[in-house]
């Protein structure tokens, strides 16, 4: 698929996708159903969608925001409302037990502490040992 970055530029940092990529994705994406529409399907409920129900479909960050997933196009999707309110933050478990225990937080924490330690302090203590 396209990156429209170019024609939408995104600042990678910014917690939203720009607006324009919604309509970009569906007509990248949408595929002609047996009934004449062009659809595409919620990944996760694979309900389906036209353009007429766009406005039923939100942009999401496949690795989370909060989770320094980053908004940039390869990290993009959209997922129904209601999808995207049960998904929030969650990612694979598998991915879950690779991060470990709060190990993650420790890494990166200590990582940030060694760059610039004023702002290591709004990640809480280094639990390293």
């Amino acid at each position: 698929m396209t990156n429209p970055s170019g024609n939408f530029p995104c600042d990678c940092r910014d917690r939203t996708f720009p607006p324009e990529w919604k309509d970009y994705w569906f007509r990248q994406e949408a595929r002609i159903e047996e009934d004449g529409i062009y659809c595409i399907y919620c990944p996760l409920c694979r309900f389906r969608f036209d353009h007429s129900t766009l406005k039923f479909l939100t942009a999401d960050h496949i690795w989370p925001y909060s989770l320094f997933g980053e908004t940039v196009w390869e990290n993009y999707q959209l997922l129904c409302i209601s999808c995207n309110s049960r998904k929030k933050d969650k990612i694979d478990t598998e991915i879950r037990d690779i991060l470990g225990h709060g190990e993650f937080r420790n890494i990166l924490q200590h990582f940030v502490q060694e760059k610039d330690p004023h702002l290591a302090g709004f990640l809480g203590p280094d639990r390293r040992q």
